[in-house]
């Protein structure tokens, strides 16, 4: 019993009228409306939809409920539907074809089924949101979009990731997004996340729908009885309900219908001769009600609860296989006692989502496997045609039943789906039900291969999202499983697979153990790609830990064997590992022969990926040259070739490599720009491994500024990130960058601590590049603490090392510690010449920051030598030269020694 008007909303409805009149000045708005349940958030936003002022608005709403969560781009699809029913204008003919192939994997209907049923399900994640953004801009031109998610809380991710992505890229067009949500449910969770990065992007603003006063309590009951009630009832009601209106609406419909309420000709007054009996919760007056419907009525709202919070009347109808007069006679009888609502189109849906979930949690177990089963077979039934576009909720249903086979059947399909789209947690529930069907030994058929298959699948999702343990314990299990079942191949090439989780985590001596494994079997085979394989992997092992040579002669095995075999893709990774090795070797024009190579091969056979990788590689020769320009120009290019494929997570490492363009360039902004985007990527996929190295280089940016603070909050989570998934060079690296950030604080107690432990962890890894790395903050630490023999020794050790790599950047580091070594000591000659060295080289690599950072120095040696005016003078030339690229945290340190 709904009151006719909206009651004590004035405030909320004149504030979203606000935004709604800057739509026409094409200004766009995120408003995020939130509250308890039943406090009335769906009902406000109706009241807008039915307000005729808002004529030339387009009204575009999806009501989730928490079946809808487990089907990925259930809101995308809702809203693209109702845009479709709406209009006849063919927006989506004006898209480019890409776009189209990419939102009707998503929605066949776009283009009929036959043409959807000719693309493959791998979703291009990147494409489907810029063809959404782009289809959504081209109607907004027709006219203003309000757009509103009501529960986006049960949203799934990959929607979620969508949306977030759409309200920064739309934010300049006329459109609305409403998202509407229950306070209690966001507590944590992916929304939860959004919400918070979107609060500190400041991007959305907030209404915050509470409970009424009771004065608008009294004017409530009023309207829903048509006439006044004692002070008395208001009261009681107020305090019971809290003003909650939904609460307030089924508490006074209860007592109505229980002839608690006495009309004295007067007004409503409480019947003192009953004992009335309140619900203390919305469950007994939900409860309550049901009581009041027949027995087939509350069976038919049992399988509506199971169907979903939406649903269509012809499916019901064969779901219950009740007659159709019969049916419309108890769902006539259901909404009138409003537990569900009528839309369009012979749709209903439950009033309030609670409702069902009351509903849904008090069947018995063995009746709500029953009533999954039955929708799981109608709705395959119904959708032969275009069953895989039903696979996600057959999965659901058939999973919920405890139909083990057509779990199996469908979940492997919404499983695919799911990874090729990178909505990650959902692959990853969908394999574990195909695992958790297969591990009950019901299938004979192909069983083994297929749970071998699930297996390597789903460690594949998980070591995107960093959750190595798991890998390991799933590739092992595989492993077992081959060797039971006798496949030696499929066991070989778990080998390899788990090999490079512990690559990942600098686990070396495993990673080795694991390819040899892998080779003995791939030779018995005679299988000599899986042969190269294995010669290629190890190369890498030997390249990670600084054994050049050995890398060189197994890099030659693998490419003669991929050219024997004329595996082209084989030899493309074969020369670009070549390059990567020579390039370490600071043998920078051999390596870009053997990138070039790649590209000419890539062009024969149309490995776009290969070529990106090729152009990438050489972006990064011409980077370690100092040669910035024609780096960015080989970034840029590989970039475009990989958002054309659509492969986001090479995307996100080629944005860390332009940004680190940038950022030796000290041009501070774009280079957090571009670390941002990858770090946005990287955290919607839950790419732990590559937001380690993201975070790292946002530490980075902020030490080069000065930003000591900030530097710290990126690199905690960086180091947390590192220890939780075992990449033990980003821990490394990471530990002794903190280190020098305890330095600048003067805490020289934690600074031992974590450079001391990097140090360790690099040894253990053999990590040559990681540990002259490291040698720097001990150097430094050796020098501020007095230690000049200490030092002295590393200096030596460092500079040999740094030899050896041929790292020019490394050895201008060397450079300026020895300044401040004779510094120390007081040779000031020799300070001098060693800081002269160290800017000539930071000259040649236009490594601006560092040179800034030798001025301040050599102010350092000047100030210590007594001569002020020197010192003043190089101080001067540092503040220049920071002020010019923004680092503010070096301007003000610079600002103090000149006062």
């Amino acid at each position: 019993i709904p009151t006719k008007e909206i009651i004590g909303r004035d405030k909320e409805l004149k504030s979203i009228a606000k935004f709604i009149k800057k739509l026409h000045s094409g200004i766009g708005k995120t408003l995020c409306i939130s509250g308890e349940a039943g406090v009335g958030k769906t009902r406000l936003i109706q009241e807008i939809m039915k307000d005729s002022n808002y004529q030339n608005i387009q009204f575009l709403r999806t009501n989730l409920s928490a079946t809808t969560k487990s089907i990925p781009y259930y809101p995308i699809r809702e809203i693209l539907h109702d845009i479709i029913r709406s209009t006849d204008e063919k927006c989506f003919d004006q898209l480019p074809k890409a776009y189209r192939i990419e939102l009707t994997k998503i929605i066949p209907e776009l283009f009929g089924d036959s043409q959807a049923r000719e693309q493959p399900f791998m979703t291009d994640k990147f494409r489907l949101f810029e063809g959404v953004k782009k289809f959504l801009k081209l109607r907004c031109y027709k006219s203003p979009l309000f757009i509103c998610v009501d529960n986006i809380h049960w949203s799934d991710e990959a929607s979620l990731e969508l949306l977030s992505y759409l309200v920064r890229a739309l934010k300049d067009y006329s459109i609305l997004f409403v998202f509407v949500y229950r306070i209690e449910e966001v507590k944590e969770g992916l929304f939860h996340n959004i919400l918070q990065l979107m609060s500190r992007e400041n991007i959305y603003d907030e209404i915050r729908v509470e409970t009424l006063e009771i004065a608008d309590t009294m004017r409530m009951l009023t309207l829903i009885l048509d006439s006044p009630l004692s002070h008395e009832i208001i009261k009681y009601i107020f305090n019971k309900t809290g003003g909650n209106p939904f609460f307030i609406e089924e508490l006074i419909k209860s007592m109505e219908e229980n002839r608690e309420l006495i009309w004295n000709k007067k007004e409503w007054v409480l019947d003192e001769k009953r004992d009335i009996v309140i619900p203390i919760s919305l469950e007994s007056v939900v409860e309550r009600k049901l009581n009041l419907i027949d027995k087939e009525a509350k069976n038919i709202l049992e399988y509506v609860a199971v169907i979903g919070r939406e649903f269509n009347f012809s499916f019901l109808m064969d779901v219950s296989g009740i007659n159709e007069g019969q049916l419309f006679d108890l769902i006539d009888e259901i909404v009138k006692m409003r537990l569900l609502s009528e839309s369009e189109g012979e749709k209903y849906y439950f009033s309030e989502d609670i409702i069902r979930d009351i509903i849904y949690n008090k069947i018995i177990k063995s009746k709500l496997k029953h009533y999954h089963k039955t929708i799981g077979n109608k709705l395959e039934e119904r959708n032969k045609d275009n069953i895989e576009n039903f696979a996600e909720e057959l999965s659901f249903h058939f999973h919920l039943s405890g139909d083990c086979k057509n779990t199996l059947k469908y979940s492997i399909i919404a499983g695919d789906k799911a990874r090729n789209s990178y909505a990650n947690k959902d692959a990853i529930r969908f394999y574990t039900w195909v695992i958790n069907c297969l591990s009950e030994n019901k299938f004979k058929d192909d069983r083994e291969m297929k749970m071998i298959d699930c297996l390597k699948k789903r460690a594949k999702v998980l070591s995107i999202t960093g959750e190595n343990d798991i890998v390991i314990e799933d590739l092992n299990r595989a492993i077992d499983i081959s060797k039971r079942s006798n496949q030696k191949e499929m066991e070989a090439d778990c080998y390899i697979q788990l090999s490079k989780t512990f690559q990942d985590k600098s686990q070396y001596n495993k990673t080795n153990k694991l390819v040899n494994k892998a080779l003995k079997i791939y030779k018995k085979l005679g299988n000599l790609k899986g042969e190269a394989l294995c010669y290629s992997c190890n190369a890498n092992t030997h390249f990670y830990i600084g054994e050049y040579k050995s890398a060189l002669d197994l890099n030659k095995q693998s490419l003669e064997i991929r050219e024997k075999i004329n595996d082209k893709k084989g030899i493309i990774e074969s020369l670009n590992n070549y390059g990567i090795v020579y390039q370490n070797l600071g043998e920078n024009e051999i390596a870009l022969n053997f990138y070039k190579r790649v590209l000419s091969i890539v062009d024969e056979t149309g490995d776009l990926r290969g070529k990106s990788r090729g152009l990438n590689n050489i972006g990064v020769v011409y980077y370690n040259q100092g040669d910035y320009l024609k780096a960015l120009k080989f970034y840029n290019d590989s970039l475009k070739i990989i958002k054309e494929i659509g492969h986001i997570q090479v995307e996100a490492i080629i944005l860390n490599n332009i940004g680190s363009i940038y950022h030796i360039m000290c041009n501070y902004k774009e280079a957090m720009e571009y670390y941002e985007k990858a770090l946005y990527i990287l955290t919607n996929m839950s790419n732990k491994q590559a937001m380690v190295t993201t975070f790292y280089n946002l530490g980075i940016i902020n030490f080069d500024k000065g930003y000591f603070a900030d530097a710290m909050s990126y690199f905690k989570p960086c180091l947390a990130l590192g220890e939780e998934i075992g990449d033990k060079k980003m821990e490394a690296a990471c530990l002794a960058s903190m280190g020098g950030l305890f330095m600048e604080d003067n805490n020289y107690t934690k600074a031992k601590k974590h450079i001391f432990k990097a140090y360790n962890i690099a040894s253990e890894i053999k990590s040559k590049f990681l540990i002259s790395y490291i040698y720097l903050s001990i150097i430094t630490y050796h020098l501020d603490k007095g230690e000049l023999d200490k030092a002295e020794l590393r200096l030596a050790e460092n500079m040999k090392l740094v030899k050896e790599l041929k790292s020019k950047e490394f050895e201008g580091e060397v450079l300026n510690l020895y300044g401040r070594y004779y510094t120390e000591k007081k040779q000031w000659e020799k300070a001098l010449s060693y800081y002269k060295k160290a800017l000539t080289l930071f000259k040649k690599l236009n490594n601006f920051s560092n040179n800034a950072r030798t001025y301040y120095f050599l102010a350092n040696m000047y100030k210590r030598m007594g001569e002020d005016v020197k010192k003043r003078r190089y101080l001067n030339i540092a503040r220049k030269m920071f002020k010019k690229y923004e680092a503010n945290g070096w301007l003000e340190k610079i600002d103090k020694e000149l006062v």
